[in-house]
């Protein structure tokens, strides 16, 4: 009692393999919600909150993109653009993640 579970659903795929699939894909396709805009997410999850914390408020759609960010997923522009502040932070992501990927290259070379 009071335990609470994510609601899954069962569809088949166009190769006719049956895969599980969590209730946001249902009513967004099989976009992943840091692929959504801020008003495609709160279409399929209602509107955010914001949750405030030492470093400032940040709304759930947010904390999604941020953390995709972090793991180094593709985020795109579109979604960017509902923050301007994540598109900086992309951006030098990127140059980082480039520099890192060349010395690695580099490394790699030399052996």
């Amino acid at each position: 009692m009071g335990t609470t579970r994510r609601r899954s659903h069962v569809r088949r795929t166009k190769t006719g393999k049956i895969e599980r699939v969590r209730e946001h894909q249902l009513n967004t396709g099989d976009k992943e919600p840091y692929q959504m805009t801020r008003k495609e997410y709160e279409n399929a999850f209602g509107t955010t909150r914001t949750n405030v914390t030492v470093t400032g408020g940040f709304s759930r759609h947010k904390e999604q993109v941020m953390e995709a960010l972090n793991r180094g997923l593709t985020v795109p522009d579109r979604v960017l653009n509902d923050y301007p502040e994540l598109k900086e932070y992309a951006e030098k992501l990127k140059i980082r993640n480039e520099a890192i990927a060349k010395y690695r290259n580099k490394q790699r070379m030399s052996r």
